[in-house]
């Protein structure tokens, strides 16, 4: 019963997550920005009134009136929160791996200490894995998936975007038939 295959995401989660990102950090850096604005505004307070002069001066200095220096802020901290929730987001997909062995089916995934680990299902306690089609998920060859446990709902196992995930139901299913026959185990 060695599997030597990580079953990952298809590229269809990956399309999904970067057509959506920026949308997503525009509204985290709107947010960011108020914050920063409501807390110049508060420091701004405890200035004196010659750094106050000076501050406000620094658009003229530079170039660019008021405005375009709030454009050019507010896309900068748009394009660094993009890049930044992006390529953690890239991470964290690459992480995922889905696999069986002779225990039973597992779920690898996280890029930092806190949240890498792995859980899974065991043979005897697994109850069936199932996908869903439909003409999108046949065309695209990705698949929702879902591994049930036989005594709680808690602990299943469902993921989006499988890549050929149709095909790994399938040999779970029939790894778990195997493993019900050698064992006496009644489903």
């Amino acid at each position: 019963m060695e599997n030597h295959k990580n079953w990952r995401l298809s590229w269809v989660s990956y399309v999904k997550t970067f057509f959506f990102l920026p949308i997503g950090t525009l509204i985290i850096s709107l947010v960011v920005m108020v914050i920063l604005g409501i807390g110049m505004s508060i420091i701004s307070g405890f200035l004196d009134t010659e750094t106050m002069k000076t501050l406000e001066a620094l658009p003229t200095r530079l170039g660019v009136s008021d405005n375009w220096l709030t454009a050019y802020i507010g896309l900068s901290v748009w394009a660094i929160v993009t890049i930044f929730c992006g390529i953690l987001a890239f991470l964290n997909m690459r992480s995922v791996k889905l696999y069986y062995d002779e225990d039973g089916v597992w779920l690898y995934s996280g890029i930092f200490p806190w949240n890498k680990g792995s859980n899974g299902i065991k043979w005897r306690d697994l109850d069936t894995a199932l996908y869903t089609t439909g003409f999108t998920s046949w065309a695209l060859r990705s698949y929702r998936i879902i591994l049930s446990h036989r005594f709680t709902k808690d602990a299943e196992i469902i993921l989006k975007d499988i890549k050929n995930g149709d095909v790994f139901v399938k040999e779970v299913n029939e790894l778990h038939r195997q493993y019900a026959e050698q064992n006496r185990i009644e489903g």
